[in-house]
């Protein structure tokens, strides 16, 4: 074998030798790799990256497959009302552990919660045909869809008695829509759907700046968005927080059925006494009527199971600035299935003796004796309401 068979210059016939700084021999060198023109690359860019159309179907796809999936997930959750709500769900827990056992029941915000006094109002209605057993349903910053739901769910599990009425005591004046603080908290989301959100916006809002306003609504349909694919609510249910057994002792203790006692606060006695002081020798005195809100909600408790057993009560709870201004409603809400009494108990011309400054722990809660007074005179104005016009008096027939 001859020295130039092994030489890497040896070429045959017709080929070239490479030079020998050639890099032919190594793909991977940035010298060999082929140079594309700029229109051809451009073309490859476009041909692999997605156009509009594309990422709207990715979008629309992945929609429905959330939706879908919201839905199904809806499917393994309870009722809204059996997720845990703080305050809500300590009542609803004494009248389960009660075996619901009360026929009767109010409902509303905390003025209700703090200004509605089973033991008295039931006392007072002792021995006429409106005698009842009751409980105090209403919720420190409930709303009018917290009341609406609750009080379906009480309707739910209504056991009627043998004699006598089934009643349930609304409050006409609770607010329409929660507090800022509760948009992203579970008390809220568990129940605000979508109906609920319309309903809220079927009462008028207290007049504010336009900005506040929107602001509210746009917190509103958070949460409804939230409640709509189930927010919170699956941990909710699997993980369900424990009950608050000491503010459900506060509310059992000496047969309170619900009523919440609280102690004033020395600031919030003291802007009461600053409102009281300033407050007119006349207050003024406004025509007012329930809203479309009202006639919504009631409608929808009447189609609820046992609602036509039940004879509903709108009341308006006091507050110390109706000595600046009240209203004056009529007797009654109007309905396709008999009047609903309307039981005003804001009118501090008529009844001035629960506008005592004794009574009240702040500008918008009664004390425990001023609960007293105001359930004994709502008993007695609905006696009086209910002789004089036909009442549902037979819930179990």
């Amino acid at each position: 074998m001859q020295l130039d068979d092994l030489s890497p210059l040896r070429t045959q016939k017709g080929v070239p030798s490479p030079s020998l700084n050639s890099q032919s021999n190594h793909p991977e060198s940035p010298t060999n790799s082929t140079v594309l023109p700029s229109t051809v690359i451009a073309d490859t860019v476009a041909e692999t990256s997605p156009n509009s159309a594309t990422i709207v179907q990715a979008l629309f796809l992945f929609l429905i497959a959330f939706a879908l999936t919201a839905a199904l997930l809806r499917l393994v959750l309870p009722p809204p009302i059996e997720l845990y709500g703080a305050l809500r769900s300590e009542k609803l827990a004494i009248l389960e552990r009660n075996h619901y056992e009360y026929p009767t029941a109010s409902f509303g915000s905390s003025r209700m919660n703090q200004g509605f006094d089973p033991r008295v109002f039931d006392a007072a209605l002792s021995g006429s045909p409106l005698a009842v057993h009751s409980f105090n349903l209403g919720v420190d910053g409930g709303t009018q869809s917290e009341q609406r739901i609750m009080a379906i769910d009480f309707l739910q599990h209504l056991r009627p008695p043998s004699t006598g009425p089934c009643l349930v005591l609304l409050e006409a004046n609770a607010p329409p829509i929660f507090a800022p603080y509760l948009t992203a908290h579970p008390r809220q989301i568990n129940i605000l759907d979508w109906y609920s959100r319309n309903l809220e916006y079927s009462f008028t809002v207290i007049p504010l700046p336009r900005l506040h306003h929107f602001h509210l609504v746009a917190l509103s349909f958070e949460s409804a968005f939230f409640h709509s694919i189930n927010l919170g609510m699956l941990s909710n249910y699997f993980f369900r927080p424990p009950y608050d057994e000491t503010n459900i002792q506060d509310q059992t203790v000496d047969d309170r059925r619900g009523l919440h006692l609280r102690v004033a606060d020395p600031p919030e006695k003291a802007d009461f006494d600053r409102v009281y002081a300033g407050r007119p020798a006349t207050p003024e005195r406004v025509a007012d009527q329930l809203e479309a809100g009202h006639d919504i909600l009631i409608n929808d408790l009447h189609q609820s199971p046992n609602g036509n057993r039940v004879q509903f009560v709108w009341v308006v709870m006091p507050l110390i600035n109706d000595l600046y201004s009240y209203s004056v409603f009529p007797e009654s809400q109007k309905t396709s299935f008999g009047d609903v009494p309307i039981i005003n108990l804001a009118r501090p011309d008529l009844y001035p003796q629960l506008y005592r400054p004794e009574l009240w722990t702040n500008n918008q809660h009664l004390t425990e004796e001023g609960a007293k007074i105001a359930s004994q005179l709502l008993a007695s104005l609905l006696l009086k309401w209910s002789q004089n016009h036909p009442m549902q008096l037979h819930c179990g027939g």
